[in-house]
């Protein structure tokens, strides 16, 4: 937390970044539902359907291990309930978990996996 005590104005920075990265996922949103909304488009532009679909879900990766970076007490949650979702895949959920986690939980090694 050098940022907000060690600096002028970290906090501020910090609240800037904080919404400018909730604005930029809004907007991907919002392109998103636009995109959607308007399926009807030919057939040429299905790669850049393709595209865009592959860079929203690369963003939310990037998201995710920015907010799992801390490594904090919210950094493991947040991993513990993230990486949860992958155990509702069929038949090889829970053992894609277990490889994933590294083991049976989170653990440091798990977050030291992620950065790796």
């Amino acid at each position: 937390m050098w940022l907000l005590t060690d600096t002028s104005l970290g906090w501020s920075t910090r609240m800037l970044h904080a919404n400018i990265a909730a604005c930029v996922f809004a907007a991907i949103y919002n392109h998103l539902l636009r995109g959607v909304v308007q399926a009807y488009a030919p057939r040429t532009l299905q790669a850049v359907w393709y595209t865009g679909c592959f860079l929203i879900v690369g963003m939310m990766g990037l998201a995710f291990c920015g907010y799992v970076l801390p490594w904090g007490s919210m950094s493991y949650w947040a991993l513990t309930v993230i990486t949860n979702l992958i155990a509702v895949v069929p038949a090889i959920g829970s053992d894609l978990l277990e490889y994933v986690w590294g083991g049976y939980y989170v653990t440091t090694a798990t977050l030291s996996r992620f950065f790796c």
